[in-house]
C-alpha cells in the first residue's frame, strides 16, 4: 500500500526503481507504466489481476516450478488487504 501511496508522489523516483529492479530501459518503463504507476504498485484483487495472476499460475504448474495449480479463490484473503489499506491511511506520515 505504501509503495502505491509513495510512488504516485514520486512518479519519476518510481520509474527509476522500476528500470533498476527490471532492467528496463527508462522509455521502455515510460511507454508501459505511463501515467498508471500507481495503480500498478498498489496491491488489488481486482478481477483483471487476479486473471494475470492466475495465468502466472498456470505457466508455473506447467513449467514444473509450483507442483500443482494453485485456486486464487481459495486462496486469497480480502481482509488482509483491507487492513494494510486502512493501516497505509493511518500510517501516511511515514512516507515523508
Amino acid at each position: 500500500m505504501r509503495a502505491g501511496e509513495w510512488v504516485g508522489e514520486n512518479r519519476d523516483r518510481g520509474i527509476s526503481i522500476v528500470c533498476k529492479e527490471t532492467g528496463a530501459a527508462r522509455d521502455f518503463a515510460e511507454a508501459t507504466y505511463g501515467s498508471n504507476l500507481k495503480a500498478a504498485m498498489t496491491p488489488s484483487l481486482d478481477r483483471e489481476r487476479l486473471g494475470l495472476l492466475d495465468i502466472q499460475i498456470d505457466r508455473l504448474a506447467r513449467h514444473g516450478f509450483i507442483d500443482s495449480k494453485v485456486n486464487i479463490d481459495d486462496w486469497i484473503a480480502p481482509e488482509i488487504l483491507k487492513a494494510g489499506a486502512a493501516a497505509s491511511k493511518e500510517d501516511v506520515s511515514l512516507l515523508q
